[in-house]
């Protein structure tokens, strides 16, 4: 996929240059051709973004390395993005998380990604500039979160107590 309407700079030698701001996002969608687009769009937003196809490839992938913003798609086989979210959540990962989604926009889907702390939401389809803008707003400093802000009840079915879950990572 090419996306020739964000070159990049040019440096006053006349070679190309990207800005990169060293943000790590790890892109969670079955569908590679989105994941595609989301990795090589937030490229040109100077992230750093690597890409897997299931919320178990996500979890390991946070197991193994450091990322600072989460984008997930709502459904996928095998575990929607709430899922991936609430056993995030359970192993004290709290970076931001994005949501995107083909589905209608809810008030049962909004309640939902408000209770598990999503930043934004974001419609498929939606534009380079949407999908960079809602990155830079997601990674804008915040407070902690108290660990009374993670309710049992957003957990239900889920096995574990998450009253002693390390906060590793901010929201």
């Amino acid at each position: 996929m090419n996306l020739e309407l964000y070159p990049e700079a040019m440096t006053e030698t006349g070679t190309l240059e990207q800005e990169t701001n060293h943000y790590r996002v790890l892109v969670v969608d079955d569908e590679e051709t989105m994941r595609e687009f989301a990795v090589e769009a937030l490229a040109h937003g100077g992230y750093q973004a690597t890409a897997v196809d299931s919320g178990a490839a996500a979890l390991m992938a946070l197991r193994a390395e450091h990322y600072d913003l989460v984008l997930t798609d709502f459904n996928m086989p095998n575990g929607t993005g709430s899922d991936l979210i609430i056993k995030m959540h359970l192993e004290g990962f709290m970076m931001p998380v994005i949501m995107m989604t083909g589905a209608a926009l809810t008030k049962e889907l909004m309640t939902l990604m408000s209770m598990l702390h999503v930043g934004c939401v974001l419609q498929k389809p939606f534009g380079i500039d949407e999908l960079i803008h809602a990155a830079e707003r997601a990674l804008q400093p915040t407070q902690e979160m108290p660990a009374t802000m993670v309710h049992p009840e957003m957990v239900s079915g889920v096995e574990g107590d998450i009253s002693n879950i390390p906060h590793k990572r901010r929201f």
